[in-house]
């Protein structure tokens, strides 16, 4: 049964796993692809210190999915008085565990988390085959940019 959570320090280990295998799928690395050091440090410093929240959906004891929303300050304008902006981006899932929802509940998840951050805006990069997650919450937007104003 899958289940869901949000990573902490705890899991940092397997939060640095599956974002490295969604870059290796996303970016069409060999399987036994060696990333640098530096970019190794600097996503891991990310995840311990930045204002992020990452839902990792797990089978048994196994990492199969994950989905961060990070959070940042922008001038605030018109349309957004607020200065606190959001972004979800890795939302990957195993290729066996596709297409059962996972990707769909994590977003769910994000979203409804987002609320306590206080942002009016949430943006998400995609393919175009994830399009049709992001429009089933209501994202609107460009080829590669989509928004959702909450």
């Amino acid at each position: 049964m899958i289940s869901y959570k949000i990573a902490s320090e705890n899991d940092m280990k397997d939060l640095m796993q599956i974002r490295m295998e969604m870059l290796k799928e996303r970016y069409g690395l060999p399987a036994d692809h060696k990333f640098d050091y530096k970019f190794i440090m600097s996503t891991k410093n990310y995840f311990e210190n930045e204002d992020h929240i990452t839902v990792l959906s797990v089978d048994e004891d196994v990492v199969i999915g994950c989905a961060t929303a990070c959070f940042y300050k922008m001038m605030p304008t018109y349309e957004h008085p607020e200065d606190r902006r959001g972004c979800i981006t890795n939302v990957f899932v195993a290729p066996r565990y596709r297409r059962l929802g996972v990707a769909t509940q994590m977003v769910d998840i994000l979203l409804d988390m987002t609320k306590s951050k206080k942002v009016s805006e949430i943006n998400a990069y995609t393919t175009e085959e994830a399009k049709g997650l992001y429009d089933k919450f209501g994202f609107t937007g460009s080829e590669d940019l989509m928004i959702l104003s909450i």
